[in-house]
């Protein structure tokens, strides 16, 4: 039941994603008449949460057929087996009948604690994604304390080198060898057609990521032995989707 909860919930968090990207873009999706498509897509992801809720409930209607089994299972060899002990005269009906019925009752209280026991598990699975999360260890820490502060100006900042992939997707390079040098007081445009790397490069400057390899120089020094909180505030952009936040009094 962990593991299938876990299964699900991943699988309705893209059947969500996706809901919220159309509706989120919803004049685009229509102004390229693109709605049959993402309902193509909605579905197919729905049929995958359908197929996986289904193996889940048979199993676990699997589990309680085989529970049920095992029970009446043993009521009648209890039965049987009494009433050869009876004809033996080894115990009395009596005994027979205060033992069944200490079965009965045990039982029917395993049975109650089972709907109980599945929402454990449900919530075991659903608290295990949290909880990864949580305790993960960032390689990038913006929190941490450690790294060098620079004194004075920066005076340059340098790309040598630098060759990218983003984790999500390993199998496209996004940035080349590609190397930079910037100097004090100059402006710089970069320029190329979407997905060529101009918003990577940012997002590598303001170390949202690092280099897969080459790396990244501000007065000489690599940007990784920078204190992290120190160079962001060193840093004012305005990105492609501004979020402009009113200021309360």
């Amino acid at each position: 039941m962990t593991r299938a909860t876990i299964r699900e919930q991943e699988n309705y968090a893209k059947v969500s994603a996706v809901a919220e990207e159309v509706f989120a873009s919803v004049r685009t999706v229509l102004a390229l008449c693109g709605q049959f498509y993402e309902i193509q897509r909605y579905q197919s992801l729905l049929e995958e949460a359908k197929k996986l809720i289904r193996k889940k409930y048979f199993v676990f209607g699997a589990v309680i057929g085989l529970d049920f089994l095992i029970l009446y299972s043993a009521y009648g060899i209890a039965y049987w087996f009494g009433a050869n002990l009876v004809l033996q005269g080894t115990i009395t009906p009596g005994s027979i009948f205060i033992i069944f019925l200490a079965v009965i009752l045990g039982s029917l209280s395993l049975g109650n604690a089972m709907p109980s026991l599945t929402d454990i598990a449900a919530a075991k699975g659903s608290a295990a994604n949290i909880y990864s999360i949580i305790e993960r260890v960032p390689e990038i820490d913006c929190y941490s304390e450690k790294g060098q502060v620079l004194k004075g100006p920066i005076e340059e900042i340098r790309f040598e080198n630098v060759n990218f992939f983003y984790p999500s997707r390993e199998t496209v390079q996004v940035l080349y060898n590609f190397t930079l040098d910037i100097k004090k007081s100059e402006s710089i445009a970069l320029c190329g057609e979407s997905g060529s790397g101009k918003s990577t490069i940012v997002a590598l400057l303001q170390r949202f990521y690092d280099p897969t390899s080459g790396r990244i120089t501000v007065n000489g020094v690599d940007i990784r032995d920078l204190n992290l909180h120190w160079w962001r505030s060193q840093i004012g952009i305005v990105s492609q989707e501004a979020v402009l936040f009113s200021e309360l009094s």
